[in-house]
C-alpha cells in the first residue's frame, strides 16, 4: 500500500511539473467576408474538463491556462448569427511557442447560419481610411509632407527592379518620376529635407510636386547633416556621434556664434559594451595582431577594433537606441539603459529633472519594438509593441514616465508607421491578397474609442 501511495504520488508531481503557462488568442472570423468578429461566448476543454468558460470573449484577447504541452484543448464557440464552432487542436503543435513563452495565434472562421439580420447598419463597420491605392503599383515608403501631400516611393512588382517617385495630393497623382538607381528608401534631416536612398547613390528630392532629384555627397550626409537632431532658435544646433557599431554614444550641443560644444549626455549600454571589449580576449593570434596594428595606427583601443568587426556581427549584439527628442525648450533624452527619462534645459544644457521609465525592460514578453515616435505637430511622444501581429500605440508622459492610452491599429502586421497631428499613417496589404500596398491613416481618437 506504502509503495502504491508513493508511485501515486510520484505520477502525480510529475503531471504537475509537466504543464506549462499557456498562452492562447483566437482571432474571431467571418469565414465569408473575412471581417472581425467582436465578441462571441468561449468555451475551451481538456479531455471533459473545462479550463476556461467566457459567454463576452473579445477578438483577440489573452488567455493563459495551465496545460500540458502534449493536451488536446477542446474549443467550443458560438457567435449570434453564425453555426455554432467545435474544434480541436494538439499543443504539441505549438511547443516552439510554448516553450518561447509566445502567444498562440488561433484563429476560428464562423459560418454564416443563413438566417435574416434585421436592421443592419452599414455606417457602423469601421475601416481605416485609404490615403493612397492603385490597382498597379504598391507603396514601400512615404513621408508625410502634410495632411493633403505625400511623397511616395513605389513600385509595380519588386522595388529592386524598377520604382517612382510620386507626389500624391488627396489621394491623387499630381506627379511621378521614374527612379534612375535602385531604390532602398526615403530618409528626412532635421531640417525637413527629403532624400531618397539607393544603392550605390542619393538623391535630394525638391519640396515640390516637380519632384527634382539632386545627386549629393553621401559623405558629407552620413558626417554632417544626418547626425544633427534638432535645432533651436537658428542658434543652437543638436547632434550626436551615435555609431550603430559601437554600445555607446554622446548627445552635444553647439552654438553656432562661437562654435562652442557642450556634451549634454552620455549615452552607454554597459552589458553590451562588457561583452563587446571581451570578445578580444578570445580572438585569435592573428586577429589580436591586426588589432594591435590598426590600434597603432589610428589610436583607437584594440579592443574596440575586434569587437565592432567581430562581436556586431555575432546575434548577441544589439545596437544602442536612446533617442533625443525637443520639446519647446527642453531636450527629453530616454535612456533606455538607465531606466530613465532625462529633461535637459535646451538653451545651457543641464539636467533639471528625471523620471523613471520601464515600459522597455522585458520587451521579450511585452512586445516592445525598440522604437520612438514624435508627432512633429503636437511633439507627443509614442512607442508601440507587437501582440501576434497586433501593433499598439501607446503615449509616453513626460511628467511621470508612464505609458497612458492605448491605441490599437485596426488592421495587423502593418509597415513604416508614422504619427502626423494625432494621425496615424502606415503601409498594410492583406495577408495572401492580390491587392497592392496601400497607405491607410486612422485617428487617435478613433483608435482610442474602438479599443476600449
Amino acid at each position: 500500500m506504502r509503495l502504491i501511495c508513493v508511485l501515486y504520488f510520484s505520477f502525480f508531481l510529475t503531471t504537475i511539473v509537466a504543464q506549462e503557462n499557456v498562452r492562447v488568442s483566437f482571432s474571431l472570423i467571418d469565414e465569408t467576408t473575412k471581417a472581425i468578429i467582436e465578441r462571441s461566448a468561449i468555451k475551451l476543454e481538456v479531455k471533459g474538463r473545462v479550463f476556461y468558460s467566457n459567454t463576452n470573449y473579445k477578438s483577440r484577447d489573452t488567455i493563459e491556462l495551465q496545460l500540458n504541452k502534449n493536451d488536446v484543448l477542446n474549443i467550443s464557440a458560438s457567435a449570434s448569427g453564425f453555426d455554432h464552432l467545435q474544434r480541436n487542436f494538439n499543443l504539441s503543435e505549438y511547443d516552439k511557442l510554448i516553450r518561447k513563452e509566445k502567444v498562440i495565434p488561433i484563429e476560428l472562421q464562423f459560418e454564416f447560419d443563413g438566417q435574416n439580420i434585421i436592421e443592419i447598419d452599414v455606417n457602423a463597420t469601421y475601416e481605416p481610411e485609404v490615403v493612397f491605392s492603385s490597382d498597379s503599383i504598391s507603396v514601400s515608403d512615404f513621408e508625410v509632407i502634410d495632411e493633403q501631400n505625400m511623397l511616395l516611393l513605389t513600385y509595380p512588382k519588386r522595388l529592386e527592379k524598377s520604382s517612382e517617385l510620386i507626389w500624391s495630393q488627396n489621394g491623387e497623382i499630381l506627379n511621378r518620376v521614374d527612379i534612375p538607381a535602385t531604390a532602398v528608401e526615403l530618409i528626412r534631416d532635421y531640417q525637413g529635407n527629403i532624400y531618397l536612398k539607393c544603392n550605390e547613390s542619393t538623391y535630394l528630392i525638391s519640396k515640390n510636386q516637380q519632384l527634382n532629384l539632386q545627386k549629393v555627397d553621401e559623405e558629407g550626409l552620413e558626417n554632417y547633416i544626418l547626425p544633427i537632431l534638432d535645432t533651436l532658435e537658428a542658434d543652437r544646433v543638436y547632434f550626436s556621434n551615435y555609431n550603430e557599431w559601437y554600445p555607446a554614444f554622446d548627445y552635444f550641443m553647439v552654438k553656432k556664434a562661437d562654435s562652442s560644444y557642450t556634451t549634454i549626455k552620455h549615452i552607454e549600454d554597459s552589458e553590451m559594451m562588457e561583452h563587446y571589449r571581451a570578445e578580444y580576449k578570445w580572438a585569435d593570434v592573428r586577429t589580436k595582431l591586426w588589432a594591435w596594428d590598426m590600434e597603432a595606427e589610428s589610436g583607437i583601443d584594440r579592443e574596440i577594433w575586434v569587437g565592432a568587426n567581430i562581436f556586431t556581427n555575432t546575434i548577441y549584439y544589439e545596437k544602442p537606441y536612446s533617442p533625443m527628442f525637443l520639446v519647446d525648450e527642453v531636450l527629453m533624452i530616454f535612456d533606455h539603459y538607465s531606466d530613465l527619462l532625462f529633461k535637459v534645459d535646451a538653451y545651457n544644457c543641464e539636467t533639471f529633472d528625471s523620471t523613471s521609465i520601464n515600459y522597455h525592460t522585458n520587451s521579450r514578453k511585452s512586445g516592445w519594438e525598440r522604437e520612438l515616435i514624435q508627432d512633429p505637430i503636437t511633439k507627443s511622444v509614442f512607442t508601440y509593441f507587437d501582440y501576434v501581429g497586433n501593433t499598439t500605440l501607446k503615449q509616453i508622459d513626460f511628467d511621470s514616465g508612464k505609458l497612458i492610452g492605448n491605441y490599437k491599429l485596426f488592421y495587423r502586421y502593418v509597415e513604416n508607421i508614422t504619427i502626423y497631428n494625432d494621425k496615424v499613417y502606415y503601409i498594410y496589404r492583406p495577408f495572401e491578397s492580390m491587392q497592392k500596398k496601400y497607405l491607410y491613416v486612422e485617428t487617435l481618437d478613433e483608435m482610442k474609442e474602438r479599443y476600449n
